[in-house]
């Protein structure tokens, strides 16, 4: 799969559970060898189940959600079995409760895993080139996190970052082995089929609204990272600008028609409105975030990151931070013989545990002259912090952006104080 990369193109790896993470590089065969250990590091533990009585994640949505009396049914009968007791209304409390803990935890679960999904877009967005996620998973089922994955979708759409999904169930079947308890249980099957068919609907609309290949019902996973591969030779994006529309959060929808026969289409099928407008300053500072806790580092905006330190007493050390910050990508507002342009610098200090430890947030308004610009783009843009801490290892984080196309840029480091 290596050869299918060109000199320049950059691959990471990372769990959606931010457990185990490989970060974007050009040494294609490095990354091969990394990520074959990669699984070492996963956390490969499924989710909590309790045994009684036995429940599908389907099964437990049903319950949950009062949607299907014959999903408790079958989960009371299912209790009355494991337990031995016969009072119906302890097995049906017994039911409940334990559907509503497996519902509780697995909507948890996929709700950060889109979360996951969604930063990854966004942060590709900073990114110059074609971007593209592939996500590999065994399906979900999200038809209570309709709105997270509406916000995935956009996310990528607006990062122009295509997501290819890629069914690692491989060819399934609904049916039930010979050895498999209640396999003859006509609601039983269904409810597994509802499954087993619904887990792979959000790997579907992942892929299709944002214009990917969602690879599914084949064992051959290899042929499917080749046609991902292959369907990233050629692209086309096509774009349209709606009318402003109030924030009301409701449904709207795209359709999009071709004359020429033959032709298959892709594309967004409606989107959920915004619910509120984010101002200026919460955009700013969610921005800012994102790039905090984003492991892809920006690359609109040049920045770089130097640091000396100094013991003070026995148990601290000045740490002194420099970052310097390119101005040479950064537009500028002609306007009364200045260029202008407001500027926010975030530095922030972890420790090894990733712990929030120290950090400072700077507001840069620029009104450059000629001979101000050219000396600023020679020597870039200059801010010193010092802060006071323990010997230890440290994680730094930078993070700019400029305020007209919202750019951004950032920068980890790691150190060591002793």
């Amino acid at each position: 799969m290596t050869n299918s990369f060109q000199a320049g193109d950059q691959l990471s790896f990372a769990t959606t559970s931010g457990s185990a993470e490989i970060p974007f590089t050009t040494d294609t065969n490095g990354l091969a060898a990394k990520a074959s250990t990669l699984y070492r590091k996963m956390q490969l533990k499924g989710e909590r189940r309790l045994d009684c009585p036995p429940l599908t994640d389907y099964q437990a949505q049903m319950i949950s959600t009062d949607r299907d009396p014959e999903a408790l049914a079958l989960a009371i009968a299912d209790a009355i079995e494991c337990t031995g007791i016969r009072h119906a209304p302890t097995a049906e409390r017994l039911a409940r409760s334990t559907a509503q803990a497996q519902f509780g935890e697995t909507r948890l679960r996929n709700r950060n895993l889109l979360d996951a999904v969604e930063q990854h877009a966004k942060a590709l967005r900073h990114l110059e080139g074609g971007n593209f996620i592939m996500l590999l998973s065994g399906g979900f089922l999200s038809h209570e996190l309709r709105a997270e994955l509406e916000n995935v979708v956009d996310a990528s759409l607006r990062s122009g970052v295509v997501i290819h999904t890629i069914d690692i169930r491989g060819l399934y079947t609904t049916n039930f082995g010979a050895s498999e308890r209640g396999g003859g249980n006509p609601v039983r099957l269904r409810l597994r089929s509802n499954e087993m068919s619904l887990k792979q609907d959000p790997l579907n609309q992942l892929a299709n609204e944002t214009g990917g290949v969602f690879f599914h019902n084949n064992n051959d996973l290899l042929a499917g990272l080749r046609q991902i591969v292959e369907s990233e030779s050629h692209r086309y994006i096509l774009t349209y600008s709606s009318p402003a529309r109030p924030a009301d959060g409701r449904y709207h929808k795209i359709t999009v028609e071709v004359v020429r026969p033959g032709t298959s289409l892709k594309y967004r099928e409606g989107y959920y409105g915004q619910k509120e407008q984010l101002t200026y300053e919460r955009q700013n500072k969610k921005d800012l975030l994102e790039a905090l806790q984003s492991a892809v580092e920006f690359n609109e905006i040049p920045i770089q990151l130097s640091y000396e330190y100094l013991r003070t007493d026995a148990g601290s050390f000045e740490l002194e931070l420099d970052s310097r910050v390119a101005i040479t990508k950064i537009p500028f507002v002609d306007e009364e013989q200045r260029r202008k342009n407001v500027i926010h610098l975030v530095v922030v200090v972890f420790d090894e545990n990733d712990s929030y430890v120290t950090g400072l947030e700077k507001t840069i308004a620029l009104r450059l002259t000629d001979a101000g610009y050219e000396a600023l783009r020679r020597q870039g843009l200059l801010s010193k912090a010092a802060f006071n801490v323990p010997p230890g290892r440290y994680k730094i984080k930078a993070a700019v952006r400029e305020s007209i196309r919202q750019q951004m840029g950032s920068l980890q480091k790691t150190i060591e104080v002793r």
